[in-house]
């Protein structure tokens, strides 16, 4: 029998939302202009505490 692996790990869209749906709130938060960078949501993600 094959069994999947529920990962629990790490971001719930449901609780914290979809950062890369979060332009203006990490435009704001990191204060720079958009359009953001693949490294703005990177250095935006990394600072986010995971979701439990």
């Amino acid at each position: 029998m094959w069994r999947l692996l529920q990962h629990t790990g790490g971001w719930d869209r449901d609780l914290s939302g979809d950062h890369l749906d979060m332009d203006h709130t990490i435009s704001r938060s990191l204060g720079v202009p958009l359009p953001l960078t693949r490294d703005h949501i990177i250095q935006y993600a990394c600072g986010r505490p995971l979701d439990l």
